[in-house]
Protein backbone atom coordinates (compact mmCIF):
# COMPACT_ATOMS: atom_id res chain seq x y z
CA UNK A 1 0.00 0.00 0.00
CA UNK A 2 1.27 3.44 -0.95
CA UNK A 3 -0.30 5.99 1.38
CA UNK A 4 2.23 8.81 1.38
CA UNK A 5 1.35 10.37 -1.99
CA UNK A 6 -1.71 12.23 -3.22
CA UNK A 7 -2.44 10.87 -6.72
CA UNK A 8 -4.49 12.92 -9.14
CA UNK A 9 -7.17 11.30 -11.23
CA UNK A 10 -5.87 9.61 -14.37
CA UNK A 11 -4.50 6.41 -15.88
CA UNK A 12 -1.58 4.59 -14.22
CA UNK A 13 0.66 1.72 -15.25
CA UNK A 14 1.50 -0.70 -12.45
CA UNK A 15 4.82 -2.53 -12.42
CA UNK A 16 4.95 -5.15 -9.69
CA UNK A 17 7.45 -7.80 -8.66
CA UNK A 18 5.66 -10.71 -7.02
CA UNK A 19 6.98 -12.93 -4.27
CA UNK A 20 7.50 -16.28 -5.99
CA UNK A 21 7.78 -17.13 -9.66
CA UNK A 22 5.07 -17.17 -12.33
CA UNK A 23 2.44 -15.49 -10.23
CA UNK A 24 -0.03 -13.22 -11.97
CA UNK A 25 -3.10 -11.29 -10.98
CA UNK A 26 -5.13 -8.15 -11.38
CA UNK A 27 -4.06 -4.92 -9.73
CA UNK A 28 -5.82 -1.64 -9.25
CA UNK A 29 -5.18 1.80 -7.83
CA UNK A 30 -7.76 3.43 -5.63
CA UNK A 31 -7.35 7.18 -5.21
CA UNK A 32 -9.16 8.57 -2.17
CA UNK A 33 -10.43 12.13 -2.05
CA UNK A 34 -7.67 13.98 -0.20
CA UNK A 35 -8.12 16.79 2.32
CA UNK A 36 -5.14 18.93 3.23
CA UNK A 37 -4.73 21.76 5.75
CA UNK A 38 -7.75 21.12 7.97
CA UNK A 39 -6.42 21.72 11.50
CA UNK A 40 -7.71 21.82 15.05
CA UNK A 41 -8.74 25.34 16.05
CA UNK A 42 -8.84 27.49 19.17
CA UNK A 43 -10.25 30.99 18.91
CA UNK A 44 -11.37 33.66 21.38
CA UNK A 45 -15.18 33.66 21.28
CA UNK A 46 -18.08 35.75 22.39
CA UNK A 47 -21.50 34.16 22.77
CA UNK A 48 -21.94 33.03 20.11
CA UNK A 49 -19.00 33.54 17.74
CA UNK A 50 -17.74 32.13 14.49
CA UNK A 51 -14.79 29.78 14.82
CA UNK A 52 -12.61 29.17 11.80
CA UNK A 53 -9.74 26.62 11.74
CA UNK A 54 -6.26 27.99 12.24
CA UNK A 55 -5.65 27.52 8.53
CA UNK A 56 -8.63 29.52 7.18
CA UNK A 57 -8.88 27.29 4.18
CA UNK A 58 -8.11 23.72 3.31
CA UNK A 59 -7.83 22.07 -0.09
CA UNK A 60 -9.31 18.96 -1.64
CA UNK A 61 -8.19 16.74 -4.50
CA UNK A 62 -9.88 16.39 -6.94
CA UNK A 63 -10.98 20.06 -6.88
CA UNK A 64 -14.59 19.28 -7.88
CA UNK A 65 -15.19 17.21 -4.73
CA UNK A 66 -18.29 18.06 -2.72
CA UNK A 67 -17.74 18.55 1.04
CA UNK A 68 -20.09 18.55 4.02
CA UNK A 69 -19.49 18.85 7.76
CA UNK A 70 -21.24 17.43 10.81
CA UNK A 71 -21.37 20.94 12.30
CA UNK A 72 -21.18 24.34 10.59
CA UNK A 73 -20.76 24.88 6.87
CA UNK A 74 -18.12 24.28 4.19
CA UNK A 75 -17.75 27.10 1.68
CA UNK A 76 -16.24 26.47 -1.77
CA UNK A 77 -13.47 28.67 -3.11
CA UNK A 78 -11.43 28.70 -6.31
CA UNK A 79 -10.18 25.31 -7.46
CA UNK A 80 -10.00 22.90 -4.54
CA UNK A 81 -10.05 25.60 -1.84
CA UNK A 82 -12.60 25.12 0.92
CA UNK A 83 -13.34 26.93 4.20
CA UNK A 84 -14.97 25.46 7.29
CA UNK A 85 -17.01 27.81 9.47
CA UNK A 86 -18.47 26.76 12.82
CA UNK A 87 -20.68 28.80 15.16
CA UNK A 88 -20.03 27.97 18.80
CA UNK A 89 -21.08 29.15 22.22
CA UNK A 90 -18.66 30.35 24.89
CA UNK A 91 -16.79 27.50 26.54
CA UNK A 92 -17.76 24.94 23.91
CA UNK A 93 -15.64 22.06 22.61
CA UNK A 94 -16.89 20.36 19.46
CA UNK A 95 -15.51 17.56 17.29
CA UNK A 96 -16.30 18.28 13.65
CA UNK A 97 -15.94 15.80 10.79
CA UNK A 98 -15.67 16.98 7.19
CA UNK A 99 -16.40 14.41 4.48
CA UNK A 100 -15.68 15.02 0.81
CA UNK A 101 -16.87 12.92 -2.11
CA UNK A 102 -16.20 12.89 -5.85
CA UNK A 103 -17.55 10.67 -8.59
CA UNK A 104 -15.27 7.73 -9.25
CA UNK A 105 -13.31 8.10 -6.01
CA UNK A 106 -13.67 6.68 -2.52
CA UNK A 107 -14.69 9.45 -0.13
CA UNK A 108 -12.18 11.14 2.16
CA UNK A 109 -12.75 12.57 5.63
CA UNK A 110 -10.95 14.48 8.36
CA UNK A 111 -11.98 15.19 11.95
CA UNK A 112 -10.90 18.29 13.87
CA UNK A 113 -11.52 19.79 17.29
CA UNK A 114 -13.06 23.24 17.48
CA UNK A 115 -12.37 24.69 20.91
CA UNK A 116 -13.46 27.86 22.65
CA UNK A 117 -10.61 29.63 24.43
CA UNK A 118 -12.79 29.76 27.54
CA UNK A 119 -13.43 26.02 27.53
CA UNK A 120 -12.19 23.64 30.16
CA UNK A 121 -13.23 24.99 33.55
CA UNK A 122 -12.06 28.46 32.61
CA UNK A 123 -8.39 27.45 32.45
CA UNK A 124 -6.84 29.44 29.58
CA UNK A 125 -5.99 27.33 26.56
CA UNK A 126 -3.06 27.80 24.25
CA UNK A 127 -3.62 27.79 20.53
CA UNK A 128 -0.74 25.32 20.34
CA UNK A 129 -1.25 21.77 21.56
CA UNK A 130 1.02 19.92 23.96
CA UNK A 131 3.37 17.76 21.96
CA UNK A 132 3.92 14.13 22.90
CA UNK A 133 5.59 11.19 21.19
CA UNK A 134 3.31 8.49 19.74
CA UNK A 135 4.72 5.87 22.10
CA UNK A 136 4.09 8.02 25.17
CA UNK A 137 0.51 8.92 24.23
CA UNK A 138 -0.53 5.45 23.12
CA UNK A 139 1.10 3.86 26.14
CA UNK A 140 -0.43 6.25 28.67
CA UNK A 141 -3.89 5.74 27.18
CA UNK A 142 -3.48 1.95 27.20
CA UNK A 143 -2.32 1.85 30.81
CA UNK A 144 -5.05 4.25 31.95
CA UNK A 145 -7.68 2.14 30.22
CA UNK A 146 -6.33 -1.11 31.71
CA UNK A 147 -6.19 0.27 35.26
CA UNK A 148 -9.71 1.70 35.11
CA UNK A 149 -11.09 -1.51 33.58
CA UNK A 150 -9.80 -3.42 36.60
CA UNK A 151 -11.63 -1.17 39.09
CA UNK A 152 -15.13 -2.13 40.22
CA UNK A 153 -16.07 1.56 40.59
CA UNK A 154 -14.91 2.52 37.11
CA UNK A 155 -18.40 3.70 36.08
CA UNK A 156 -19.17 5.66 39.24
CA UNK A 157 -16.00 7.33 40.53
CA UNK A 158 -15.97 10.04 37.84
CA UNK A 159 -12.60 9.23 36.30
CA UNK A 160 -12.49 8.67 32.54
CA UNK A 161 -9.59 7.22 30.58
CA UNK A 162 -8.75 10.64 29.14
CA UNK A 163 -8.96 12.32 32.54
CA UNK A 164 -6.60 9.78 34.11
CA UNK A 165 -4.29 10.12 31.08
CA UNK A 166 -4.32 13.92 31.53
CA UNK A 167 -3.21 13.55 35.15
CA UNK A 168 -0.45 11.14 34.07
CA UNK A 169 0.79 13.34 31.24
CA UNK A 170 0.74 16.53 33.31
CA UNK A 171 3.49 15.21 35.62
CA UNK A 172 6.01 14.63 32.84
CA UNK A 173 5.41 18.01 31.26
CA UNK A 174 6.71 19.62 34.45
CA UNK A 175 9.21 16.96 35.61
CA UNK A 176 11.11 16.62 32.33
CA UNK A 177 9.55 19.17 29.95
CA UNK A 178 9.06 22.90 29.91
CA UNK A 179 5.37 22.78 30.72
CA UNK A 180 4.73 24.91 27.62
CA UNK A 181 2.37 24.03 24.80
CA UNK A 182 4.14 23.71 21.47
CA UNK A 183 7.52 22.79 22.98
CA UNK A 184 9.35 19.70 21.77
CA UNK A 185 7.83 16.41 22.91
CA UNK A 186 9.65 15.32 26.11
CA UNK A 187 11.38 11.96 26.09
CA UNK A 188 9.89 9.17 28.21
CA UNK A 189 13.48 7.89 28.42
CA UNK A 190 14.76 10.94 30.31
CA UNK A 191 17.11 10.04 33.15
CA UNK A 192 17.83 12.29 36.12
CA UNK A 193 21.18 14.07 35.86
CA UNK A 194 20.99 16.57 38.71
CA UNK A 195 21.74 14.05 41.42
CA UNK A 196 24.48 16.09 43.07
CA UNK A 197 24.61 13.76 46.07
CA UNK A 198 25.94 11.13 43.71
CA UNK A 199 28.33 13.31 41.76
CA UNK A 200 29.82 16.77 42.04
CA UNK A 201 32.79 18.05 40.12
CA UNK A 202 34.15 21.24 41.57
CA UNK A 203 37.33 22.66 40.08
CA UNK A 204 38.20 19.21 38.76
CA UNK A 205 37.66 17.48 42.10
CA UNK A 206 36.37 13.96 41.67
CA UNK A 207 33.76 13.39 44.36
CA UNK A 208 34.23 9.88 45.70
CA UNK A 209 30.54 9.49 46.46
CA UNK A 210 29.93 8.76 42.81
CA UNK A 211 31.16 5.19 43.07
CA UNK A 212 27.66 4.42 44.31
CA UNK A 213 26.32 5.30 40.88
CA UNK A 214 29.10 5.01 38.33
CA UNK A 215 31.95 2.65 37.66
CA UNK A 216 34.43 5.54 37.45
CA UNK A 217 34.38 6.00 41.19
CA UNK A 218 34.66 2.27 41.76
CA UNK A 219 37.71 2.03 39.52
CA UNK A 220 39.13 5.13 41.25
CA UNK A 221 41.54 5.91 38.44
CA UNK A 222 41.32 9.67 38.07
CA UNK A 223 39.06 12.12 36.34
CA UNK A 224 39.83 11.37 32.69
CA UNK A 225 40.97 7.80 32.54
CA UNK A 226 37.70 6.15 33.53
CA UNK A 227 34.41 4.70 32.16
CA UNK A 228 32.26 7.58 33.44
CA UNK A 229 29.25 6.75 31.26
CA UNK A 230 28.74 3.46 33.07
CA UNK A 231 26.32 5.37 35.28
CA UNK A 232 23.32 3.99 37.20
CA UNK A 233 20.70 6.76 37.21
CA UNK A 234 18.36 6.78 40.22
CA UNK A 235 15.51 8.70 38.50
CA UNK A 236 14.04 7.37 35.26
CA UNK A 237 11.34 8.12 32.72
CA UNK A 238 8.36 10.38 32.15
CA UNK A 239 7.56 10.38 35.86
CA UNK A 240 11.21 10.39 37.04
CA UNK A 241 10.58 7.30 39.15
CA UNK A 242 13.37 7.51 41.70
CA UNK A 243 15.09 5.04 43.99
CA UNK A 244 14.31 7.34 46.91
CA UNK A 245 10.81 5.96 47.35
CA UNK A 246 7.55 4.78 45.83
CA UNK A 247 5.82 1.61 44.67
CA UNK A 248 8.11 1.57 41.63
CA UNK A 249 11.36 0.92 43.51
CA UNK A 250 11.48 -2.72 42.41
CA UNK A 251 11.26 -1.80 38.70
CA UNK A 252 14.40 -1.76 36.56
CA UNK A 253 15.27 1.11 34.22
CA UNK A 254 13.45 -0.37 31.23
CA UNK A 255 10.29 -0.99 33.22
CA UNK A 256 10.31 2.49 34.77
CA UNK A 257 10.58 4.09 31.33
CA UNK A 258 7.71 1.99 29.93
CA UNK A 259 4.66 4.21 29.41
CA UNK A 260 2.40 1.30 28.44
CA UNK A 261 1.01 -1.86 30.01
CA UNK A 262 3.96 -4.22 29.62
CA UNK A 263 3.70 -7.96 28.98
CA UNK A 264 0.67 -10.00 30.00
CA UNK A 265 0.88 -12.92 32.39
CA UNK A 266 0.32 -16.56 31.48
CA UNK A 267 -3.46 -16.10 31.80
CA UNK A 268 -3.43 -13.16 29.40
CA UNK A 269 -4.06 -10.63 32.14
CA UNK A 270 -2.18 -7.35 32.55
CA UNK A 271 0.00 -7.15 35.64
CA UNK A 272 -0.64 -3.76 37.20
CA UNK A 273 2.82 -3.23 38.64
CA UNK A 274 5.43 -4.18 36.05
CA UNK A 275 5.71 -0.85 34.21
CA UNK A 276 6.08 2.72 35.38
CA UNK A 277 2.83 3.69 33.65
CA UNK A 278 0.82 0.98 35.38
CA UNK A 279 2.17 1.89 38.80
CA UNK A 280 1.41 5.59 38.28
CA UNK A 281 -2.01 4.98 36.72
CA UNK A 282 -3.04 2.66 39.58
CA UNK A 283 -1.85 5.10 42.26
CA UNK A 284 -3.49 8.18 40.72
CA UNK A 285 -6.74 6.29 40.15
CA UNK A 286 -6.74 5.07 43.75
CA UNK A 287 -6.17 8.56 45.11
CA UNK A 288 -8.94 10.04 42.97
CA UNK A 289 -11.56 7.30 43.33
CA UNK A 290 -10.87 6.16 46.90
CA UNK A 291 -9.82 9.39 48.60
CA UNK A 292 -11.09 12.22 46.42
CA UNK A 293 -9.78 15.00 44.21
CA UNK A 294 -8.05 16.94 47.01
CA UNK A 295 -6.14 13.82 48.05
CA UNK A 296 -4.92 13.39 44.49
CA UNK A 297 -3.78 17.03 44.31
CA UNK A 298 -1.87 16.60 47.59
CA UNK A 299 -0.28 13.35 46.45
CA UNK A 300 0.98 14.89 43.20
CA UNK A 301 2.47 17.91 44.98
CA UNK A 302 4.10 15.82 47.71
CA UNK A 303 5.55 13.22 45.34
CA UNK A 304 6.92 15.42 42.55
CA UNK A 305 8.72 18.61 43.42
CA UNK A 306 8.01 20.03 39.97
CA UNK A 307 4.27 19.69 40.64
CA UNK A 308 4.29 22.11 43.59
CA UNK A 309 2.20 23.90 44.60
CA UNK A 310 -0.44 22.71 42.10
CA UNK A 311 1.30 23.07 38.73
CA UNK A 312 0.55 19.54 37.52
CA UNK A 313 -3.09 19.76 38.52
CA UNK A 314 -3.45 23.00 36.58
CA UNK A 315 -1.64 21.39 33.66
CA UNK A 316 -4.15 18.53 33.63
CA UNK A 317 -6.94 21.09 33.24
CA UNK A 318 -5.20 22.50 30.17
CA UNK A 319 -4.71 19.04 28.68
CA UNK A 320 -8.22 17.68 29.28
CA UNK A 321 -11.01 19.03 27.10
CA UNK A 322 -14.62 18.36 28.10
CA UNK A 323 -16.89 18.22 25.06
CA UNK A 324 -20.16 20.04 24.89
CA UNK A 325 -21.92 16.67 24.81
CA UNK A 326 -20.20 15.43 27.97
CA UNK A 327 -17.39 13.33 26.48
CA UNK A 328 -13.76 14.41 26.74
CA UNK A 329 -10.59 14.71 24.70
CA UNK A 330 -6.87 15.46 25.11
CA UNK A 331 -5.36 18.74 23.94
CA UNK A 332 -2.19 17.03 22.74
CA UNK A 333 -0.63 16.31 19.39
CA UNK A 334 1.60 13.45 18.35
CA UNK A 335 4.98 14.83 17.36
CA UNK A 336 6.27 13.89 13.94
CA UNK A 337 9.27 16.18 13.73
CA UNK A 338 12.79 14.78 13.37
CA UNK A 339 14.33 14.14 16.75
CA UNK A 340 11.00 13.73 18.52
CA UNK A 341 10.52 10.05 17.88
CA UNK A 342 12.78 7.12 17.18
CA UNK A 343 12.54 4.20 14.80
CA UNK A 344 15.93 2.63 15.50
CA UNK A 345 16.61 3.51 19.13
CA UNK A 346 14.46 4.07 22.17
CA UNK A 347 13.97 1.33 24.75
CA UNK A 348 13.61 -2.02 23.00
CA UNK A 349 12.56 -5.32 24.54
CA UNK A 350 14.85 -8.33 24.12
CA UNK A 351 15.69 -11.65 25.70
CA UNK A 352 18.87 -12.23 27.70
CA UNK A 353 20.77 -15.14 29.19
CA UNK A 354 24.15 -15.91 30.75
CA UNK A 355 26.81 -17.45 28.54
CA UNK A 356 27.21 -20.44 30.86
CA UNK A 357 23.50 -20.97 31.51
CA UNK A 358 21.31 -20.80 28.39
CA UNK A 359 18.25 -21.42 30.52
CA UNK A 360 16.40 -19.72 31.92
CA UNK A 361 16.07 -16.95 29.36
CA UNK A 362 14.80 -13.71 30.89
CA UNK A 363 13.35 -10.42 29.65
CA UNK A 364 15.68 -7.46 29.26
CA UNK A 365 15.75 -4.02 27.64
CA UNK A 366 18.31 -2.20 25.51
CA UNK A 367 18.14 1.39 26.74
CA UNK A 368 19.58 3.43 23.87
CA UNK A 369 20.38 6.83 25.37
CA UNK A 370 22.07 7.93 22.13
CA UNK A 371 18.82 7.65 20.16
CA UNK A 372 16.05 8.50 22.60
CA UNK A 373 12.36 8.59 21.89
CA UNK A 374 11.47 12.28 22.14
CA UNK A 375 13.52 15.25 23.23
CA UNK A 376 16.06 14.51 25.98
CA UNK A 377 18.82 16.79 27.24
CA UNK A 378 22.11 15.24 26.19
CA UNK A 379 24.76 17.93 26.66
CA UNK A 380 27.95 17.17 28.62
CA UNK A 381 27.36 13.43 28.29
CA UNK A 382 30.58 12.52 30.08
CA UNK A 383 29.90 14.86 32.99
CA UNK A 384 33.15 16.81 32.79
CA UNK A 385 33.22 20.43 33.99
CA UNK A 386 29.56 20.43 34.99
CA UNK A 387 27.45 19.86 38.05
CA UNK A 388 25.37 17.31 36.18
CA UNK A 389 26.04 13.60 36.33
CA UNK A 390 27.21 11.79 33.20
CA UNK A 391 24.57 10.50 30.82
CA UNK A 392 24.65 6.71 30.84
CA UNK A 393 25.91 5.14 27.64
CA UNK A 394 23.44 2.75 25.98
CA UNK A 395 22.99 -0.15 28.39
CA UNK A 396 21.04 -3.33 29.02
CA UNK A 397 18.53 -3.25 31.90
CA UNK A 398 16.85 -6.25 33.53
CA UNK A 399 15.95 -7.84 36.84
CA UNK A 400 17.77 -10.98 37.94
CA UNK A 401 17.84 -12.80 41.26
CA UNK A 402 15.93 -9.96 42.95
CA UNK A 403 18.44 -7.37 41.74
CA UNK A 404 17.99 -4.49 39.32
CA UNK A 405 20.79 -4.85 36.81
CA UNK A 406 22.42 -2.45 34.38
CA UNK A 407 25.09 -3.75 31.99
CA UNK A 408 27.17 -1.19 30.11
CA UNK A 409 28.85 -2.89 27.11
CA UNK A 410 32.49 -1.83 26.90
CA UNK A 411 32.63 -1.70 23.08
CA UNK A 412 29.69 0.75 23.06
CA UNK A 413 31.40 3.09 25.53
CA UNK A 414 34.64 2.76 23.57
CA UNK A 415 32.85 3.80 20.38
CA UNK A 416 31.47 6.86 22.16
CA UNK A 417 34.77 7.89 23.73
CA UNK A 418 35.25 11.65 23.30
CA UNK A 419 38.15 13.16 21.41
CA UNK A 420 41.16 13.75 23.62
CA UNK A 421 40.33 11.00 26.08
CA UNK A 422 43.50 9.67 27.68
CA UNK A 423 42.36 6.04 27.56
CA UNK A 424 44.15 4.61 24.54
CA UNK A 425 42.66 1.14 24.78
CA UNK A 426 39.12 -0.13 25.09
CA UNK A 427 36.76 0.17 28.01
CA UNK A 428 35.68 -2.97 29.80
CA UNK A 429 32.02 -3.90 30.21
CA UNK A 430 30.71 -2.74 33.58
CA UNK A 431 27.82 -4.26 35.51
CA UNK A 432 25.87 -2.77 38.42
CA UNK A 433 23.50 -4.84 40.56
CA UNK A 434 21.20 -3.08 43.04
CA UNK A 435 18.90 -5.11 45.33
CA UNK A 436 15.21 -4.62 44.53
CA UNK A 437 13.80 -1.81 46.63
CA UNK A 438 17.23 -0.39 47.54
CA UNK A 439 18.36 3.14 46.74
CA UNK A 440 21.49 3.22 44.61
CA UNK A 441 22.62 6.13 46.79
CA UNK A 442 22.64 3.86 49.87
CA UNK A 443 26.29 3.01 50.45
CA UNK A 444 25.47 0.11 52.75
CA UNK A 445 22.95 -1.61 50.45
CA UNK A 446 24.17 -0.58 47.01
CA UNK A 447 27.82 0.32 47.45
CA UNK A 448 30.94 -0.33 45.37
CA UNK A 449 30.95 -4.07 46.00
CA UNK A 450 27.99 -4.38 43.62
CA UNK A 451 29.98 -3.15 40.62
CA UNK A 452 31.78 -5.77 38.54
CA UNK A 453 33.82 -5.63 35.37
CA UNK A 454 33.57 -7.91 32.34
CA UNK A 455 31.51 -10.65 33.95
CA UNK A 456 29.13 -11.14 36.85
CA UNK A 457 29.38 -13.38 39.89
CA UNK A 458 25.78 -14.56 39.66
CA UNK A 459 26.49 -17.67 41.77
CA UNK A 460 27.81 -15.63 44.67
CA UNK A 461 31.25 -17.24 44.81
CA UNK A 462 33.69 -14.31 44.87
CA UNK A 463 36.67 -16.55 45.57
CA UNK A 464 36.08 -18.45 42.32
CA UNK A 465 36.21 -16.20 39.26
CA UNK A 466 36.16 -19.15 36.87
CA UNK A 467 32.40 -19.56 37.26
CA UNK A 468 31.57 -15.87 36.62
CA UNK A 469 29.07 -15.22 33.82
CA UNK A 470 28.98 -12.98 30.74
CA UNK A 471 25.66 -11.53 29.60
CA UNK A 472 24.32 -12.43 26.16
CA UNK A 473 21.56 -10.47 24.41
CA UNK A 474 19.33 -11.76 21.63
CA UNK A 475 19.27 -9.32 18.71
CA UNK A 476 16.78 -9.94 15.90
CA UNK A 477 16.27 -8.46 12.46
CA UNK A 478 13.41 -6.04 12.05
CA UNK A 479 10.16 -8.01 11.95
CA UNK A 480 9.05 -5.71 9.15
CA UNK A 481 11.28 -7.64 6.79
CA UNK A 482 9.32 -10.89 7.16
CA UNK A 483 8.22 -11.67 3.62
CA UNK A 484 5.62 -14.42 3.83
CA UNK A 485 3.89 -16.91 6.07
CA UNK A 486 6.40 -19.32 7.52
CA UNK A 487 9.26 -16.85 7.40
CA UNK A 488 10.77 -15.88 10.74
CA UNK A 489 13.11 -13.23 11.99
CA UNK A 490 16.80 -13.93 11.98
CA UNK A 491 18.11 -13.71 15.54
CA UNK A 492 21.50 -14.20 17.13
CA UNK A 493 22.87 -14.19 20.66
CA UNK A 494 25.64 -11.64 21.16
CA UNK A 495 27.98 -11.10 24.07
CA UNK A 496 27.86 -7.81 25.97
CA UNK A 497 31.67 -7.85 25.78
CA UNK A 498 31.88 -8.23 22.00
CA UNK A 499 32.09 -5.67 19.23
CA UNK A 500 29.34 -7.49 17.28
CA UNK A 501 26.72 -6.30 19.74
CA UNK A 502 27.93 -2.72 19.46
CA UNK A 503 27.84 -2.93 15.67
CA UNK A 504 24.31 -4.38 15.63
CA UNK A 505 23.24 -1.48 17.83
CA UNK A 506 24.81 0.95 15.38
CA UNK A 507 28.11 1.72 17.14
CA UNK A 508 31.60 0.99 15.84
CA UNK A 509 33.06 -0.65 18.91
CA UNK A 510 36.25 -1.92 17.29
Amino acid sequence: MIDSYALAAGDYTIEAATYGSRRTGSYGVGVTVHLDGLDDAIEPVGDPATLVPLSDSFTVVPPDASCASTLGTVTEGAGGARTLGVTMGSGAVERVTVTCTAEGHPSGAATVLCISSTANQGSPLSRAQYRVTPGTLNGVLASAEAVLAARSDRDTCGLSVNKLAAFMLSIGYHEIGSGTAGSAAPSPMTVGRWDTYALQLRAGFHNRYNYLNDAAGYEDSGVWDEPRRAYFHPGVGWWQLDDAGGAWRTLNHGQRADTSTGPRDEDGDIDDDDTGAEVIAAKLAAEFCDEGLNSLKTYMSNTWFACRPSLCFTMHERILLTHTGGSDDLHVTIAHNAGEYSTDGGVSAHRCRWHDAWTPVFDCFVYDTERPEGNAADSHKWGYDTDRSPLAAPFVAFTYDEKRMAVFPGPVMTALKPAGHTTTGSFATWIKAVPEGADVRDEEKAGPGLWSSGDYDRLGTPANEIDDSVLQIEICDDSGWVLADGDSRSCEWLSANGTSLAERLGFDGS
